[in-house]
């Protein structure tokens, strides 16, 4: 796994560093610096709809971001902008990747974080994850189906 890069900002807010620190738990491997961004009553949400799936909570997402992690060698996320508003902040990225049968991944994201300060740090209360659906779903099942063969 690999670090991000791209449009990372230079000194980053608070709130902007927490989800940089999320983003980077994912890409290097480490699901506890991801979990450590995320509040208690935290919520995530797979869009388009249309994908099929439904609203997370902390521990539903956290269990299919673990699967995702061991369906990928490496993962590194490319920031193209992001975006602060007060308890918003919006990412546009997209990504290098190879899966563990070492096919390649790329895929298109764009984030919405809803945040929110609790006891002194900053948490995420809420993702809206948009990712180009037709490519994940059809990557997803074809790498968990070459995993099970081989």
């Amino acid at each position: 796994m690999s670090p991000p890069s791209g449009a990372i900002p230079q000194n980053p807010s608070p709130p902007v560093k927490t989800i940089l620190d999320c983003i980077e738990g994912f890409c290097v491997g480490d699901i506890k610096i991801f979990e450590n961004a995320l509040d208690d009553a935290y919520i995530h949400e797979t869009l388009p709809k249309s994908m099929g799936i439904p609203a997370q909570t902390k521990q539903e997402y956290l269990e299919r971001v673990e699967k995702s992690m061991l369906l990928l060698k490496d993962f590194r996320m490319i920031y193209h902008e992001v975006i602060e508003a007060p308890g918003k902040i919006i990412v546009h990225g997209s990504n290098d990747g190879v899966s563990k049968s070492g096919r390649p991944y790329t895929n298109e994201y764009n984030f919405i974080f809803t945040v929110a300060e609790s006891g002194g740090k900053w948490k995420i209360t809420h993702i809206k994850e948009f990712v180009d659906s037709k490519y994940s779903l059809a990557f997803f099942a074809q790498e968990r189906e070459l995993q099970k063969q081989g």
